[in-house]
């Protein structure tokens, strides 16, 4: 069996459709609704894993959200970088994004988290394929406190990729290998919600 090479696509979207709610707490709370794992054919020649991730939340002050200007302090992307060998190795701050997701294979009969350097071929353990951001639900977003609930729709792509930029995955996946998701969102203040668990995910492709 070849080692699977995937990539997320930049093209991450959110979909969310929220209303108010009263008195929840600061800290986001999330709830796992649905999972959606198909397959579709992007250009004639490559057959890509398409997931969707349904999120029902609630949050008591309202600041879900990042905008397309949040990119400083502690949004900000690259923390640090450091070259050996001629290789450039980035350090990132998760804080870019406010929502998580981390991959979970099934290995000797129970889930292990994918985020150490065993597991990629090339890696810089401090990147998080899987993370994205969604936007704020209206353009109040930094003045209005009202508590919120509603429902995030988190679709990524997973596809065989080679990839020959600075920064590259490529995870120890074989076909037949079980797989999951964890997900957390984050507020504006950093405040971590629980973690929410996908269904598992068997992978067929990749021989």
């Amino acid at each position: 069996m070849r080692k699977a090479i995937i990539a997320i696509l930049l093209t991450l979207t959110c979909f969310v459709a929220c209303t108010r709610a009263p008195q929840n707490p600061d800290t986001p709370i999330i709830e796992f609704r649905d999972s959606n794992f198909t397959n579709y054919n992007s250009d004639g020649n490559i057959v890509v894993d398409s997931v969707q991730i349904g999120i029902y939340f609630k949050d008591g002050t309202g600041d879900l959200g990042l905008a397309q200007s949040d990119t400083l302090g502690k949004y900000k992307f690259k923390i640090d970088s450091s070259t050996t060998n001629g290789v450039k190795k980035y350090k990132f701050n998760r804080n870019y994004y406010n929502y998580w997701l981390d991959m979970y294979i099934k290995r000797n009969g129970k889930y292990e988290i994918v985020n150490a350097v065993s597991d990629y071929v090339t890696n810089s353990a401090y990147f998080k394929p899987y993370d994205g951001r969604f936007i704020p639900f209206n353009e109040n977003y930094k003045d209005d406190k009202s508590p919120i609930e509603g429902y995030l729709r988190i679709k990524f792509d997973i596809l065989p990729f080679i990839n020959t930029s600075e920064i590259f995955f490529e995870p120890q996946l074989a076909y037949e290998d079980s797989i999951k998701f964890s997900v957390r969102i984050l507020d504006r203040k950093l405040n971590i919600s629980d973690t929410v668990f996908t269904p598992a995910i068997k992978v067929l492709r990749y021989k």
